[in-house]
């Protein structure tokens, strides 16, 4: 097993001669607008809205009033003043029903924008093009407006992420595209990984509460901002000190790829296993396997996994820093 395969594989990535560019296919954005904008949302997401300065951008959650996951975003002010988020497209249905269910009774209107695209750029020289570019400067911001674009500069290595427009595509297209390396959402998700930023799909809502899934790390978790749905039970979680699960990050070889959901095996010997944690996203490159999972957050060294339903295969914990 090469070890090292994550760390090369990002290499090639950010050391490419060109910055990469991915179609965010598989990201949704939601608008808010309306004068009790704010209140409704602060009242609603984990993240405070209070200190979501005009130029700047916020990750954030939310949950059932069982403090169980059912949506991480990252939100930023949109156009005219109203806020927009961005969260994965297999939970938006799901928590779009469920965060207008209480909108009747404020003054907000909450809407899927259709007519955006959403797309990802990171890599060597990715903010030296950007800027020349487009004409902005990322020195104080991490959110940069220009014209109908939105740009988003994420708060770990150049990677970036623009909104603009559907029919500003074909402009993109005919001069900026030629400058970058077009590759697949596979990649954006493995930076994501590397990261431990939780991928969160609809296989695994209410699974999990945020502290379980490192939101706290990204600053998504406010413990003092007053009341929203979740943040009694969240705030015993923390304050017992009572999580027992963490994420980690498995690789190995596979001919297949482990579905979201799946149970996570730790093997005791050879034909004995416990449960021991639960697939939350997962990707092939290569014959190699990269699996996001929530594990109970105390490993022994040198313990093996499997995946259930792929008896074959054989996954260990990846422990090397990249990001």
């Amino acid at each position: 097993m090469k070890k090292l395969f994550v760390l090369n594989h990002f290499k090639k990535l950010f050391y490419s001669d060109k910055p990469i560019l991915v179609y965010l296919k598989n990201i949704s954005a939601t608008i808010v607008s309306g004068k009790d904008k704010k209140e409704y949302l602060q009242n609603q997401f984990t993240n405070n809205l209070n200190l979501l300065k005009r130029n700047k951008y916020s990750y954030g959650s939310y949950c059932d009033v069982n403090g169980r996951l059912i949506n991480i975003f990252l939100i930023f002010n949109y156009l005219d003043n109203n806020y927009a988020y961005l969260c994965r497209k297999s939970v938006f249905k799901y928590q779009f029903d469920e965060i207008k269910k209480y909108s009747i009774f404020s003054k907000v209107n909450i809407f899927n924008e259709k007519n955006i695209k959403i797309l990802g750029l990171f890599g060597k020289n990715s903010k030296v093009v950007l800027e020349k570019f487009f004409n902005i400067s990322f020195n104080k911001f991490n959110v940069v407006k220009k014209d109908s674009f939105i740009f988003l500069k994420l708060n770990y290595l150049d990677k970036f992420i623009i909104v603009f427009p559907s029919e500003k595509i074909y402009f993109l297209k005919k001069f900026f595209f030629n400058k970058c390396k077009l590759k697949k959402n596979i990649e954006w998700d493995f930076l994501l990984m590397i990261s431990n930023f939780p991928i969160l799909e609809k296989e695994n809502c209410k699974k999990f509460n945020p502290i379980s899934l490192n939101l706290r790390k990204f600053d998504a978790i406010h413990f003092d901002k007053g009341c929203y749905k979740g943040q009694e039970i969240i705030s015993k979680i923390k304050y017992r000190n009572s999580n027992k699960k963490k994420i980690f990050l498995l690789y190995g070889i596979s001919e297949k790829t482990p579905i979201i959901g799946s149970r996570v095996l730790k093997i005791i010997d050879n034909n004995e296993y416990v449960f021991f944690g639960t697939v939350l996203f997962s990707i092939k490159i290569k014959n190699y396997v990269l699996i996001q999972c929530v594990l109970n957050s105390v490993v022994e060294n040198n313990v093996l996994f499997k995946i259930e339903n792929i008896n074959e295969s054989i996954f260990f914990v990846y422990k090397y820093k990249i990001i």
